[in-house]
C-alpha cells in the first residue's frame, strides 16, 4: 500500500470532519485529504484529482450520500465510497451497499474506520490488476493469433505403423529436428525428457486405436531453448476411404503457455491478497472478543479437513476456507459486553446475537466472491428441520457448504471455554452433535465428522488451546 492516502471527505461538519482525520491519523495512516460539503464542490474536485477512497456522511443540508453514489456512477468513477452516520437504519444501510457504497460505519465505531479503508484500498488495487491482467493476457492472445494465422504450420506424415516419413521446413524450424532426424520414432528424441515417456505412450494410443491425437508437450532444442508445441493429428485416407496413415500438424505454442502460466501467477497472487484481507477482518473481529479468539480460524481448520474428506473439489474447499474465517463477522455488531458475560443472555440479548447472520451476509454480499460465501455465513445457523435462524430453511434448501459450517462450527464451539460454560470434551460433543442427527444436522456430513474427529488425522494447529481427545477424562486408563 502507497504511504500517502488520497482522502475525500464529504462532511458539512466541520468538527466530524477533524474528528475523522484525527481517528486515521491516530492508526498512523498519512493522508492526503480535502473536506466538501457541497455536491457541486465534491464533482469539481473529482474532475481536479485522482482520489483513492471517499467518506461520505449520509445526509448533509442539501444532499445525502445517495446523491454522492450517483455521480460517482455518472462519472464512471471506481473510488471506494464509506458512508457514516449516527443515526441510519439498517434498511438504509442496506440500500446504501446495494446501490454501491462498500461500507456503513456508524458515528462513533471509529476503530472500524482504519481497516475498512485499507481493506478498501486493497481490494480497489486487486480489481486494477485484475483488469490489467484480463486485459494484457486479451492483447497476448490476440498477437498469439496473427502469428500463427500468418505463418505455416509445421506438417507430417507417418505411415501405418506410425513411423514419420515426411516433415516440411517448418517442422524442422519448429522442432528443431532436421528431415533425415526427424524420420521414424526420431521425432521423440527432441522431446523433454519429463514429457517423452507419456507422449510416446500417446503415440502410440493413437495408432491403435485410431482415435485423434492432440498433446502439448514441450521440446528441448539443442541450444537448450525449451519450447512448447501442440501436435495434431488424424487418420489418413485415399479415395477409396482406406486408411494409409496418418496426417498431422505442429504449432509453436510457447507464447500461449508463458502468458497462461503469468496469468496463473497474477491470479494466485490476487487470491492471496483476498485471503490476506479475509485474515484482517477475522483478527479485527476477535480483537474484540478474547473468549472466542481463533473461533473462526479453527472452525476454517475443520471445515477443510471435513470437506476434503467429502471428497469436494479443490475450489468448493477453497470457498469453504474463505467462508468460515469470517462466519462471525456480522458479530461486530454486537455489544462486546454481552459476548464477554458470563451468565446466560436476555431474550433481547439474543436475539441481538442472533441477527449476526444477517448481518454478515449484508457485509459480505457487496463482495463479488466466487464462491457463494454469502450465503453460507447467512445459512450457518440455519438447521435441517427448520428450527434454526434468521430465515428457518429447512433441508436441501440450506446449502452444502452451510450444512458443513454448522456442524463444524457447533463442534467448535462445544470443546472451546467460554464465559458461560466449560468446554466439553471431543466425545462429549460427538454424542450431542449425534442426537440432532437428521433433525438440525444433515446425516452424511454428521457421519464424516464424526469419523474424522475419531481417526485421529486431524488436529487444530493451535493445539496447545485444544487437545482432540477422545476419551472422557474417567475413561482414561
Amino acid at each position: 500500500m502507497d504511504s500517502m492516502i488520497r482522502l475525500l471527505i464529504v462532511e458539512d461538519n466541520e468538527d466530524d470532519a477533524l474528528l475523522l482525520v484525527n481517528e486515521l491519523k491516530r492508526d498512523q495512516l498519512e493522508l492526503h485529504h480535502r473536506v466538501v460539503s457541497h455536491l457541486e464542490d465534491l464533482e469539481s474536485l473529482l474532475e481536479e484529482s485522482n482520489w483513492d477512497v471517499i467518506l461520505a456522511d449520509y445526509n448533509l443540508i442539501r444532499f445525502n450520500a445517495f446523491d454522492v453514489l450517483e455521480l460517482l456512477k455518472r462519472k464512471g468513477l471506481d473510488i471506494p465510497l464509506i458512508v457514516t452516520s449516527g443515526a441510519v437504519g439498517e434498511e438504509i444501510a442496506v440500500k446504501l451497499l446495494k446501490s454501491g457504497a462498500r461500507d456503513y460505519i456508524v458515528k462513533g465505531n471509529w476503530y472500524r474506520l482504519a481497516p475498512a479503508i485499507k481493506r478498501e484500498l486493497n481490494e480497489s488495487r486487486m480489481r486494477i490488476k485484475k483488469l490489467q491482467s484480463e486485459k494484457a493476457f486479451q492483447n497476448s492472445e490476440k498477437r498469439f493469433k496473427v502469428l500463427t494465422d500468418l505463418a505455416p504450420v509445421g506438417i507430417y506424415q507417418a505411415n501405418m505403423s506410425g513411423e514419420f516419413v515426411y516433415v516440411n521446413d517448418r517442422w524442422e524450424k519448429i522442432s528443431g529436428l532436421s528431415f533425415h532426424d526427424s524420420l521414424g520414432q526420431g521425432w521423440l528424441k527432441t522431446i523433454h525428457p519429463k514429457d517423452r515417456e507419456y507422449i510416446g505412450f500417446m503415440w502410440t494410443q493413437f495408432i491403435q486405436s485410431e482415435s485423434n491425437f492432440i498433446q502439448e508437450y514441450r521440446v528441448l532444442k539443442p541450444n537448450g531453448e525449451i519450447t512448447w508445441l501442440m501436435n495434431q493429428a488424424e487418420v489418413l485416407l485415399n479415395d477409396d476411404n482406406e486408411k494409409v496413415g496418418y496426417l498431422g500438424t505442429l504449432l509453436d505454442i510457447t507464447e500461449r503457455m508463458t502468458s497462461e502460466a503469468e496469468q496463473h501467477k497474477t491470479t494466485q497472487k490476487l487470491l492471496a491478497a483476498m485471503e490476506g484481507a479475509i485474515q484482517a477482518m477475522t483478527l479485527a473481529m476477535e480483537v474484540r472478543d478474547p473468549f472466542t479468539a481463533g473461533h473462526q480460524r479453527r472452525v476454517s481448520q475443520l471445515a477443510v479437513a471435513l470437506a476434503e474428506r467429502m471428497n469436494l473439489s479443490s475450489d468448493e474447499v477453497f470457498g469453504i476456507r474463505l467462508g468460515a474465517l469470517i462466519h462471525d463477522i456480522g458479530m461486530v455488531q454486537v455489544p462486546s459486553e454481552i459476548l464477554n458475560r458470563p451468565g446466560k443472555l436476555s431474550d433481547i440479548e439474543f436475539e441481538l446475537v442472533k441477527a449476526h447472520p444477517t448481518i454478515s451476509h449484508n457485509i459480505i454480499k457487496v463482495i463479488d466472491f466466487t464462491w457463494p460465501i454469502g450465503r453460507m455465513v447467512y445459512e450457518h445457523h440455519e438447521r435441517l428441520d427448520g428450527s434454526g435462524y434468521p430465515r428457518g430453511l429447512k433441508g436441501d434448501d440450506i446449502c452444502l457448504a452451510a450444512r458443513i459450517l454448522a456442524v463444524v462450527d457447533v463442534i467448535e464451539a462445544m470443546i472451546s471455554h467460554r464465559p458461560y460454560r466449560p468446554a466439553k470434551s471431543i466425545s462429549q460433543a460427538i454424542n450431542a452433535l449425534l442426537e440432532q442427527k437428521n433433525t438440525a444436522f444433515d446425516p452424511l456430513v454428521v457421519d464424516y465428522c464424526v469419523q474424522l474427529l475419531k481417526s485421529g488425522n486431524f488436529q487444530f494447529e493451535d493445539h496447545e488451546h485444544i487437545h482432540l481427545n477422545i476419551l472422557e477424562p474417567s475413561d482414561s486408563p
